[in-house]
């Protein structure tokens, strides 16, 4: 094996692999190669992760979402006798999904208060008279605080 280079400045192309004895080199090409391998899911997950947080963000700060009414009909009368509130949302991402995702980087409980607050304005068109359903986490209904004043924060006109 021969002396050891000291290197001074940037390297030149290829001096490195010249300063190593062979297989040595190999040894480092194969760690590289392993070290890629096992670093890469965790740095594109990290990256996915940021990314999906960025899109629930916006979607929080733009209020890209909208609340929908789902009938529920008396069967006898044929009329409706209450109203499930749903949400969409703008980029057309199915609602499982974009709260899936929210959930996962943090922020599902954010996103659930802000659509149940808009789902809760929205009703004020509702007939009178008809019962609003609303879908929550069990989460949120154990932050039984945040849940009354997400409800509070929302008026419905009475019946």
């Amino acid at each position: 094996m021969g002396p050891v280079e000291t290197i001074t400045g940037p390297p030149k192309r290829g001096q490195f692999r010249r300063s190593l004895p062979r297989p040595a080199c190999r040894f480092s090409e194969s760690f590289g190669a392993v070290a890629s391998a096992l670093l890469a899911p965790g740095i594109l997950a990290r990256q996915r992760r940021s990314e999906v947080r960025g899109q629930i963000e916006a979607v929080l700060a733009e209020r890209s979402f909208a609340p929908v009414f789902q009938p529920v009909v008396d069967l006898a009368t044929g009329e409706p006798a209450g109203f499930e509130a749903l949400t969409r949302f703008a980029d057309g991402i199915r609602p499982d999904r974009r709260f899936a995702d929210a959930d996962a980087v943090g922020l599902g409980l954010e996103l659930e208060v802000a659509c149940l607050e808009a789902a809760v304005r929205a009703s004020a068109a509702l007939p009178p008279g008809a019962f609003l359903s609303l879908n929550t986490s069990p989460e949120l209904l154990l932050q039984g605080d945040r849940l009354r004043a997400c409800l509070r924060a929302a008026t419905r006109r009475r019946f």
